[in-house]
């Protein structure tokens, strides 16, 4: 019974129809099938995507880049935190100085050697239009430690700290936070600025040190290839040389042997007998052939 002609039907298939879905067989290995894991099927992928590596940047970069970070970082361990405090409050000494260093090197996470405090006393000190004891405390420091948000807690803590050390009322005290510039402070001679330039330059200097003498060493090595490439090839120039007048000395005694074998098949003495030399001509015959051997192998 010939099987009705479903093309064109609307539940029948058509010729141009994909093959239906059979789970576990059709698309066992494919990426796409239903419950299919990209991770397992890592190897099938046809273009994989590569991730950025770090081994893909330029060197000169990377490096520029790691010095940069050093002399920042060598800058900010270096940079100075300045306090001037001037008050008109009677208790004026050292240890005051001593605790507002403590509280800056908390606040701002610097080392003791690297804050700078100076402290002087002035009776005639107006402020809210009275004499009473008050105080004006201004810091500077570098433009990252001089944030709003930052500004607002640091000033909470100073002034509890100097209105116990100084017994004066928050209310009757100032204080000024001042961003500095690299370039606008100088310890040493020398600004923050200068020597932060000055560590870069020192550090290509020395990479280009570094990069000549890979240079160096590689036009070496190079040299010393080349030379001992050459002295090879001469070595099997000469060899073949050496193989080639061998080869032609023994063609040349196999010429003359056969000449020899030659002349000494016999003397035709006018009456058509000849009378060859046997022994001659037997061992001549024995030579070519060895040679004929020989240079056959």
């Amino acid at each position: 019974m010939p099987m009705p002609d479903v093309r064109g039907t609307p539940g029948g298939r058509r010729d141009t129809d994909p093959p239906p879905f059979i789970p576990n067989l059709d698309q066992k290995n494919s990426s796409n099938a239903p419950g299919g894991s990209p991770e397992k099927n890592k190897d099938t992928i046809r273009f994989p995507t590569f991730s950025r590596k770090k081994s893909a940047l330029d060197p000169n970069v990377v490096a520029e880049e790691k010095s940069f970070a050093k002399a920042k970082a060598k800058i900010e361990d270096d940079f100075t935190i300045i306090a001037e405090l001037v008050t008109s409050s009677d208790r004026c000494d050292k240890y005051i100085i001593y605790n507002l260093c403590d509280t800056l090197s908390e606040i701002y996470e610097r080392p003791h050697a690297a804050i700078t405090i100076s402290l002087l006393y002035n009776e005639l000190l107006l402020h809210s239009h009275t004499f009473d004891p008050s105080y004006i405390l201004t810091i500077s420091a570098p433009a990252q430690y001089c944030q709003a948000h930052d500004n607002d807690s640091n000033a909470i803590i100073i002034a509890a700290v100097l209105g116990q050390a100084l017994a004066v009322s928050p209310r009757r005290g100032i204080i000024k936070f001042i961003p500095t510039h690299l370039s606008c402070v100088a310890v040493g001679g020398r600004t923050h600025l200068g020597v932060f330039v000055e560590e870069i330059q020192a550090d290509r200097e020395a990479r280009a040190v570094v990069e000549q003498q890979t240079r160096g060493r590689r036009r070496t090595r190079s040299v010393s290839s080349l030379r001992v490439s050459l002295s090879r090839r001469e070595r099997r120039n000469a060899e073949g040389d050496w193989d080639r007048s061998a080869h032609g000395d023994s063609g040349a005694v196999v010429d003359d042997e056969n000449k020899e074998e030659e002349s000494g098949e016999g003397e035709d003495d006018g009456d058509g007998s000849a009378k060859p030399d046997k022994g001659k001509g037997r061992s001549t015959s024995f030579r070519s052939v060895f040679y004929r051997w020989r240079d056959s192998l």
